[in-house]
């Protein structure tokens, strides 16, 4: 879609990041469906997924390499640079998420589970809904066509607003309704109390009782 011309500000433009992220997803609960079983093959689940993040990982950094030595490395060039560029940017990113998924309980990778970290992780939704929008408004206020432009004073000031309208989205809006949905789930249905039949001999009359 982007060699015919779909910029990243259109869904077309965004499809393979979009099942890049869906595929990990995938993953994610896989894992989760083995751990809640208890099943022998979650080991084999996570050197499958290791293997895949190591192999996404070796495609991207031979692409970028190519793509560099090409001339080709940007996302603003042709549409063929950007298209590739943008590709292998997501493919880097899938591997990483994926190796941090294959070995979450890692104690080399407790300092992402700090808590600060984990409430930048909670609050990403908005940090990536508000940051096009504030970075727009203050590259067009300097009369700038790229926010990539914007002087590194300007770019900090402007990266912490979008930071301050993440986290007021996830106190005051992203997290009630999270709230609410657990809310307005639909409570477990009482199963129907168990019928005991007896016959009795030798009349063969049937009796119906439910206990107590």
């Amino acid at each position: 879609a982007r060699l015919c011309g779909a910029r990243m500000t259109l869904l077309l433009g965004r499809l393979d990041g979009l099942a890049l992220g869906a595929l990990l997803s995938v993953f994610v609960r896989f894992i989760g469906i083995l751990k809640e079983n208890r099943a022998h093959t979650l080991t084999n689940a996570h050197i499958v997924i290791q293997r895949i993040a190591v192999l996404s990982l070796a495609v991207t950094a031979f692409g970028l390499l190519a793509l560099h030595r090409a001339g080709q490395l940007s996302i603003y060039g042709s549409p063929s640079a950007m298209t590739l560029t943008i590709l292998f940017a997501n493919l880097a990113a899938f591997g990483l998420v994926a190796l941090v998924v294959a070995h979450a309980r890692s104690p080399w990778l407790r300092p992402l589970r700090a808590g600060w970290l984990v409430l930048i992780g909670q609050m990403s939704y908005g940090l990536y809904l508000y940051h096009p929008i504030v970075l727009g408004i203050s590259a067009g206020t300097l009369g700038l066509s790229r926010f990539t432009d914007l002087p590194t004073s300007r770019l900090l000031l402007t990266l912490a607003v979008c930071l301050t309208l993440a986290t007021f989205s996830w106190f005051l809006i992203e997290r009630p309704i999270l709230r609410l949905k657990d809310r307005l789930a639909p409570t477990s249905l009482t199963p129907a109390p168990h019928l005991e039949v007896t016959v009795s001999k030798p009349s063969g009359h049937v009796t119906t009782t439910s206990p107590a």
